[in-house]
């Protein structure tokens, strides 16, 4: 597939961040899937691998986008300011990579999901809601780091 010139400059950024990691480049890589739905001007990227945290990346010519498990738009940054942003892109891929993450679900409307260090300090929480929810009945579920640093 031919994707713009937007789309490849953002893919060519997040594949030199997994190669920070000694990782191949995604459309090279066995845990990225490209979903069926993508064409030119939209890319969505899912990062599947057993026992780990699930993720979602999104580029399209108008945004670039990280989904974390429920957490929609986790990360929602207009593709005109990628550049401006990238700290940011890269310390949300540490997180993913290299924290150990435990994601607490209360129904289907709350979602929240802790990001620890190896040491075991949280060092970054998201929460995602959609609707009215309660606060009852919530179950947890821990992964390890995507990559062992």
């Amino acid at each position: 597939m031919n994707y713009t010139a937007k789309i490849l400059y953002q893919v060519k950024y997040v594949d030199s961040l997994l190669e920070l990691y000694d990782e191949k480049p995604m459309f090279d890589n066995i845990f990225f899937k490209v979903d069926e739905v993508s064409w030119e001007e939209y890319l969505k990227i899912s990062f599947i691998k057993e026992g780990c945290i699930r993720f979602d990346l999104i580029f399209s010519s108008s945004e670039f986008q990280i989904n974390i498990d429920r957490a929609n738009e986790a990360l929602d940054i207009d593709s005109n300011s990628f550049d401006s942003n990238k700290e940011i892109i890269k310390y949300f891929f540490r997180y993913l990579f290299v924290c150990r993450s435990k994601v607490e679900y209360c129904g289907a409307n709350y979602t929240k999901i802790f990001f620890y260090d190896n040491k075991g300090s949280c060092v970054k929480t998201l929460k995602y809601v959609t609707g009215l929810f309660v606060k009852v009945g919530c179950i947890t579920k821990e992964y390890p780091p995507v990559y062992n640093v």
